[in-house]
């Protein structure tokens, strides 16, 4: 009987290993999706709702307050201003 099994075991040996590889690798393939849903799952839907609200609120008024840079410049001059200079 134990060399059944033992022949058994050896002849089974392959497939059990490839099974293995082929659930390490969807093991590893996952878990950036079951960090992200875990990270959802820990924190909440409506916490996250509440936070991109806040977020965005937030980040409306720091556009309010900090202009874009262009707004800052000065006006490009225009046609007319660069005829009126005379070139050198």
């Amino acid at each position: 009987m134990f060399l059944f099994k033992l022949l058994w075991w050896i002849v089974t040996l392959p497939f059990r290993l490839a099974l293995f590889a082929l659930g390490l690798v969807f093991w590893v393939l996952t878990l950036p999706l079951r960090i992200v849903f875990g990270v959802l799952g820990l924190i909440g839907f409506g916490r996250l709702i509440q936070l991109a609200i806040v977020s965005a609120v937030g980040y409306f008024c720091y556009k309010l307050v900090n202009p874009e840079p262009d707004d800052l410049a000065p006006p490009a001059p225009t046609a007319a201003d660069l005829s009126s200079v005379p070139s050198t």
